[in-house]
């Protein structure tokens, strides 16, 4: 058939709402996001009289450092930018809901927006092409969360650190524009909302407010800006719970690195992994060969700040295992056994282990 089945489909789409199984999404007359109601939980994911995804756009014109700085009153210039060209679903099936809009935004730039809903996660993605063509100004997007949280969790390199959603003291007004990797988090002890991105680094967490800093158009040092096409995704992920790491940093991992696929023959025969980890809040960071040639290396992380216990199995050969340092030096030997090593993680701790035949 050239267009979708409807009758697989387990979305509904009227005007002003989308239902999933697992969301109600609704929007006003202009075309914003001002509800998603988690039917799980039984609570709206945005706050009374806010918006979710909206697109805010202001004058940014630092006192220093043209291409780096964002000041301290820069959120007192971001406006609401809100110009729907046209709006339509141009997927709908079994598993996803795909819908497509157009936006003018600043003075002669244009944003293209695939809002995608699933059928069986929370998660909604907000895939984005914006021909850009401003100096000078800054564009967000800004989610009014329904969480009361004096901290946002922001992820660094393997780990992740809490910075004040308040302004109560001196340090906490200088925290006005903090750096988040994949994902910022807020979250009460029962429920939370992540916000995750692909590659946007910089966010504010303010109150209820988390407004992610999507394009910067200063001229110095290059004054071409950021002029021309910019391809990215963030997604607005509701989680029932608090913080944790199967909620929101493996989903994350999950947005920035796709499967690869590739064609198998007829005699193709599954192959085991290369390694598993028992441990939820351990992440396998990275895999690459030994600077010296002696065979691979695995780098792991504890995600969680807990401390743990971990086994790590492997499906390749390996006969003899290396716990060194990040230079992958000093070495010392690990007991293998049945192909398996078991070791401790202090909390964030890094492990990286030279793996030989």
């Amino acid at each position: 058939a050239d267009g979708p089945d409807q009758a697989q489909s387990p979305f509904t789409v009227t005007d002003e709402q989308i239902a999933t199984p697992l969301l109600r999404v609704r929007f006003d007359g202009e075309g914003r996001i001002v509800s998603v109601f988690d039917q799980q939980a039984g609570r709206d994911v945005c706050i009374p009289g806010g918006a979710i995804n909206a697109l805010l756009i202001g004058e940014d014109v630092p006192l220093a450092h043209d291409n780096w700085d964002i000041d301290a009153d820069q959120d007192l210039k971001m406006e609401t930018d809100h110009r729907l060209l046209s709006r339509k679903v141009v997927a709908d099936g079994p598993l996803q809901l795909r819908i497509r809009s157009e936006y003018e935004i600043g003075l002669r730039s244009r944003l293209v927006q695939d809002m995608v809903l699933h059928s069986a996660s929370k998660q909604i993605d907000f895939e984005t092409r914006v021909e850009w063509a401003e100096g000078y100004r800054l564009l967000k997007a800004a989610f009014d969360i329904n969480v009361a949280a004096a901290e946002a969790r922001h992820e660094i390199q393997y780990g992740h650190v809490a910075r004040p959603t308040h302004t109560n003291r001196p340090e906490d007004r200088a925290m006005f524009e903090v750096a988040n990797q994949k994902w910022t988090d807020l979250s009460d002890n029962g429920y939370g909302v992540a916000l995750l991105n692909d590659c946007k680094y910089g966010i504010r967490a303010s109150g209820s407010r988390l407004a992610l800093s999507l394009i910067k158009s200063n001229r110095h040092p290059d004054d071409r800006g950021d002029a021309g096409t910019h391809f990215f995704t963030y997604s607005l992920l509701p989680h029932e719970g608090p913080f944790g790491v199967e909620s929101v940093i493996r989903p994350a991992y999950e947005l920035n690195i796709g499967p690869i696929v590739a064609p198998a023959g007829d005699g193709a025969e599954d192959l085991a992994s290369l390694l598993t980890v028992d441990a939820a809040n351990v992440i396998v960071e990275a895999v690459k060969w030994a600077e010296d040639g002696s065979g691979f290396v695995v780098r792991l992380y504890e995600a969680g700040g807990m401390a743990t216990r971990a086994q790590v199995t492997f499906g390749a050969p390996v006969a003899h295992i290396l716990e060194t340092n990040l230079l992958e030096e000093n070495g010392s030997e690990l007991e293998l056994a049945d192909a398996s090593v078991a070791f401790a993680f202090r909390p964030f701790e890094v492990k990286t282990l030279v793996c030989r035949a």
